[in-house]
């Protein structure tokens, strides 16, 4: 684990203290990644980063999730000449991603998200909510009254 560790240091623009990655992961480049403090991401994780991905501290991401820079121009001609751009990714602090979760180009994810398992992220997402779904739309805003009941919810 050490030496996993010690990679991803070389590897990531940033790598947080105490983050970890299971492999299978799979990058473009590794340097426009920076990943906060006490990241976890589990099996076979994807980050396309030909653009900019900054994840905050404290994120966990379940297997099989992509976050995805790189995107095609809607113009076909475009496309067929192999024109591709970029729009940065960033997420903030305590976020947790269900399995299958899909991070689009250009999305700003607010603190303290949670997104349903196989979930499409394609607009940005506010601090303090539950996004589910293809397109994942907000599902349930979390604050102190009602985190108890959510808590509940899920101990059933």
């Amino acid at each position: 684990m050490k030496k996993r560790v010690e990679y991803c240091k070389k590897l990531f623009k940033n790598f947080g203290e105490q983050s970890y990655i299971e492999p299978p992961f799979h990058c473009d480049y590794g340097y426009n990644i920076n990943i906060g403090k006490r990241c976890i991401f589990n099996f076979n994780n994807i980050i396309l980063d030909c653009g900019k991905v900054t994840i905050g501290d404290d994120c966990l991401f379940s297997p099989n999730c992509n976050i995805i820079t790189v995107t095609q121009p809607v113009n076909y001609k475009a496309r067929k000449n192999g024109m591709e751009y970029t729009k940065p990714i960033k997420i903030g602090n305590d976020c947790f991603f269900g399995a299958g979760s899909m991070i689009l180009p250009g999305v700003t994810i607010g603190d303290r998200v949670i997104t349903g398992a196989g979930s499409v992220i394609i607009n940005d997402v506010p601090s303090d909510c539950i996004v589910s779904g293809n397109p994942a739309k907000i599902i349930k805003k979390i604050n102190e009254s009602n985190e108890k009941e959510i808590n509940n919810e899920k101990n059933k």
